[in-house]
């Protein structure tokens, strides 16, 4: 009787000893293992949601109309059964100023500001890894450098072709034209954090400003790279014109309908 008892002891000492290192192995190598994984495929999403957000944003540029979008983003990851607990991560909105960056015709001043919205990783179980989207480019952020998600560099692109002036309609004998031009809005600073959900709004607003015997249209920084495309616009259509430096000089004076579509980020 003492032999069997003994024998049912150390059986529950060995299902014991087995069930800790079970237990042990569990959180030591299996349960990290998991959290990495499920992080990688939470930061997969967020890539994803970048990139469907600059794809929609490259949409409302180019048609310019007023519309608006919205984008949802996991800010957080990681969980998974045996352990619940989530990373966190911040989306941030900020304006990217340049006093030297302008277009001026008659007087009507408008500075060209550029756009950066940035996720930025808390509390990470895998790699402290980022996304930037920055005036039609995606890059994978670390703490001390950033690189483009894809091959290139995008943004000379988008700021050329996607916020540049436009011819839209020439009309009166060559003496009125449109113009339409896609701004990004001067003051936007935002920032949300958390472990759940977070929602992009993009919208674009579209106004109309009328400029009567405009005789001169001036460029500074990076609207001089806009002015190609938009005297061959001109050529096109038939206006006369005189191309000096960075400035457009009209022969006769025409007038310019300015058709401006603000671009504004909202974070909620």
């Amino acid at each position: 009787m003492r032999d069997n008892a003994v024998s049912v002891v150390i059986g529950y000492m060995i299902l014991l000893v087995i069930t800790v290192s079970f237990i042990a192995l569990l959180n030591a190598i299996w349960i990290p293992q998991m959290k990495q994984q499920a992080e990688v495929e939470h930061l997969r999403q967020v890539e994803n949601s970048f990139l469907a957000l600059a794809t929609d944003i490259d949409r409302l540029t180019i048609y310019r109309q007023n519309a608006s979008i919205t984008h949802r983003i996991q800010l957080g990851g990681g969980d998974v059964l045996f352990s619940p607990v989530r990373s966190s991560g911040s989306l941030q909105i900020r304006t990217i100023h340049s006093n030297d960056d302008y277009l001026e015709i008659s007087g009507n001043h408008l500075n060209i500001t550029g756009l950066n919205l940035m996720f930025v990783p808390v509390n990470n179980f895998w790699v402290n890894q980022g996304y930037i989207w920055e005036n039609g480019t995606i890059f994978v952020s670390k703490p001390d450098k950033k690189t483009p998600l894809e091959i290139w560099d995008n943004s000379a692109s988008f700021l050329t072709n996607n916020l540049c002036p436009k011819v839209e309609q020439v009309s009166g004998n060559l003496t009125n034209v449109t113009i339409s031009i896609v701004t990004q809005d001067e003051n936007q600073e935002a920032q949300i954090g958390g472990s759940g959900i977070g929602t992009v709004y993009c919208h674009t607003n579209c106004t109309i400003e009328q400029s009567d015997n405009v005789d001169t249209m001036s460029f500074s920084g990076i609207a001089t790279g806009w002015n190609q495309n938009l005297l061959q616009e001109l050529k096109l259509s038939g206006v006369k014109y005189t191309s000096i430096s960075n400035s457009i000089d009209f022969d006769p004076p025409v007038n310019i309908t300015l058709k401006k579509c603000l671009l504004h980020l909202q974070l909620g």
